[in-house]
């Protein structure tokens, strides 16, 4: 079934169950809707949540997939939108919504999951314009701020036509098991592809040249700012083993 849902990533978006006019978009008709939320929230000085629903590592992506559009059919709210953020990934933004707000519909939709009995997707939330990560937790149903105000240098490559696809040397200011936020004057389109390789020291010197673990993922671009550019990670459970110590628990 996910491939029958896969051929929508391109193309024009389609109703959700129901009868209450609810639309999920292409990726392409998405990337443009939160844009248009950007621009919004930035002209009156408001903010919004971007979840994201990460397929990538489910047994059974289709099933999952599946209970989700259902479950969204009835939960969303007039004001939400909801499309393909990338392909293993569905993403949910939910206007005027705090970080703390944001944990109602996030914990419902997991709730629906479980009373289904079907493994939910992992799910991200991304606040614009703070740049604030949590993360959902199966295990023990709380999210996670883990967001680690490290430094550690990465090598970089944009997949963008004005970058040329050139790689990069630039420095995290932080880093989550959701998302990297890099320091850059330079600007990239939001869905734009993205590979790393990030610097690890294993002692306590950061540099190019000591002793590092590289951790080589892939991500795509959500956010750009004067102070540089914010990355959500495609494979987070690559990244879990690295930052797993929460700041805060927002629920539990």
């Amino acid at each position: 079934m996910l491939k029958a849902i896969l051929r929508h990533i391109t193309g024009k978006h389609f109703d959700l169950p129901g009868n209450r006019g609810l639309k999920f978009y292409s990726q392409k008709d998405f990337q443009y809707v939160l844009s248009r939320e950007r621009e919004h929230a930035d002209r009156y000085e408001m903010h919004f949540a971007l979840v994201t629903f990460n397929f990538s590592n489910e047994d059974s992506p289709e099933r999952s997939a599946a209970a989700l559009f259902d479950i969204l059919s009835k939960r969303m709210r007039l004001s939400d939108e909801a499309g393909w953020f990338n392909d293993s990934q569905i993403g949910l933004i939910l206007f005027n919504t705090s970080l703390e707000n944001a944990k109602f519909p996030v914990d419902d939709i997991l709730k629906q999951f479980a009373e289904k009995k079907i493994a939910a997707p992992e799910v991200s939330v991304l606040m614009y314009p703070d740049n604030t990560f949590a993360i959902s937790d199966p295990a023990s149903d709380k999210r996670r701020v883990n967001r680690l105000e490290l430094q550690l240098f990465s090598i970089v490559t944009f997949e963008d036509e004005a970058a040329g696809a050139a790689p990069m040397v630039l420095k995290t200011k932080n880093i989550s098991v959701s998302g990297v936020y890099f320091e850059t004057e330079k600007t990239f389109d939001v869905s734009t592809g993205v590979k790393m390789s990030i610097q690890i020291p294993l002692d306590k010197s950061i540099s190019m040249a000591g002793d590092n673990i590289s951790l080589d993922i892939s991500g795509t671009v959500v956010r750009n700012d004067s102070g540089g550019v914010a990355i959500s990670f495609k494979d987070t459970k690559k990244v879990s083993h690295y930052f797993t110590e929460p700041k805060t628990v927002l629920n539990g």
